[in-house]
């Protein structure tokens, strides 16, 4: 990712946190240890990113970074010497492999016991979620180093939720009493996963979830399609939630059945009924999928919803088929349209209950047969 596309990202995704810091630095203000809260795709990463060029630029326009400069043109590539991520560093240690090496007789090159080891060791730990202790200790080291090219220094710190206790506690001390003119960023999902410690030696920065619209073309870009996109992100408010539903095209495939199963439920046929066995169950079929059950239910009221919205006018979630929508709605009043999506939203206290989920979508197939003689 450039300069300019970082730069412009972060003044899109959080334009009130930007802002902020903008008038820190102008005042003077900066903290030296911040904790970036938000969910996937808000645009942490592109914050601390800018933050740092914004300390670094040597062209500023209006206060903020070019995004054309050799300062900037290198921390968004990474390679600047005094802007160092946790995730570059890990990245760099797992494709090293120090050693002696012989070759053989055609040249090719022959990995001592030790460093094969090393290789092993760095592939494992590449598969692990943890960031540990191991991981963090070249980090470590550079917080005790002085600047290269000059006093500043900004440290970020990606996933810092997955850092293990050992690794916390160890940057823990430069958090505290920090050496220097260093920053340090530290960026989480999940602020309740980090040690109450850091979060209380931190300024914590809290980061709102995307406006839908953004959050869309964030997924379309993505490669989901927009009539998936449109309704993904009524179901998940972070990049990472929507891209999970884009997992072997499930998203897709609930979208078409549900929509399948309402079209017959409408015609008041009670093969509906039989549609939940046969073409919603495979969909989530085991009670280690409560989270796409729950997924699926949300799905059926969105439908509902959209009978309502579209009656007052309103686009609905399920765009690609506003006009089938619309033609549904007129063939039944307010009162009906308002009892089915009122079935649809009981649905969730039940299945809160512990209730199964195909006794739940059963359930609410009956119901909307009755709403509708």
């Amino acid at each position: 990712m450039n300069a300019h596309t970082i730069i412009e990202n972060a003044e899109q995704r959080q334009p009130v946190v930007v802002q902020h810091f903008q008038k820190a630095i102008e005042n003077q203000q900066l903290a030296h240890a911040y904790l970036f809260n938000g969910p996937s795709g808000a645009g942490r990463s592109d914050v601390a990113s800018w933050l740092a060029m914004r300390l670094f630029c040597q062209n500023l326009v209006d206060g903020q970074p070019c995004g054309e400069c050799y300062e900037c043109t290198r921390i968004a590539n990474h390679e600047h010497p005094d802007v160092i991520s946790m995730a570059a560093i890990i990245s760099r240690t797992k494709n090293e492999v120090k050693g002696d090496f012989q070759a053989d007789e055609n040249g090719q090159i022959i990995e001592n016991e030790k460093d094969l080891a090393k290789r092993e060791k760095n592939a494992q730990s590449a598969k692990s979620q943890t960031i540990k202790i191991d991981d963090i200790r070249p980090l470590v080291h550079e917080f005790a180093k002085s600047g290269t090219e000059s006093s500043q220094r900004v440290f970020i710190i990606e996933r810092a939720e997955m850092m293990t206790n050992s690794a916390a506690n160890s940057i823990l001390k430069f958090i505290e009493e920090p050496i220097g003119n260093m920053i340090i960023i530290l960026l989480t999902e999940n602020r309740s996963l980090i040690l109450p410690t850091i979060i209380s030696r931190t300024q914590v920065v809290e980061f709102r979830p995307l406006a839908p619209t953004v959050l869309a073309k964030q997924l379309i870009a993505n490669g989901m399609d927009v009539a998936d996109a449109t309704l993904a992100v009524r179901l998940s408010n972070s990049l990472t939630g929507g891209q999970a539903l884009m997992e072997n095209d499930w998203l897709q495939k609930a979208r078409e059945t549900v929509w399948r199963w309402f079209n017959v439920l409408m015609k008041k046929d009670y093969a509906a009924f039989a549609m939940i066995q046969t073409g919603i169950i495979p969909l989530a079929p085991t009670r280690d999928d409560k989270d796409k059950q729950a997924i699926l239910l949300d799905v059926m009221l969105y439908v509902f919803r959209d009978l309502l919205l579209v009656h007052q006018g309103v686009q609905p979630t399920f765009v690609e088929q506003e006009g089938q929508l619309q033609q549904i709605a007129s063939q039944f009043s307010e009162a009906q349209l308002i009892a089915l999506t009122e079935a649809a939203l009981a649905t969730k206290p039940v299945i809160a209950m512990n209730v199964s989920f195909q006794n739940v979508a059963e359930m609410l197939t009956l119901q909307v047969l009755d709403i509708l003689s």
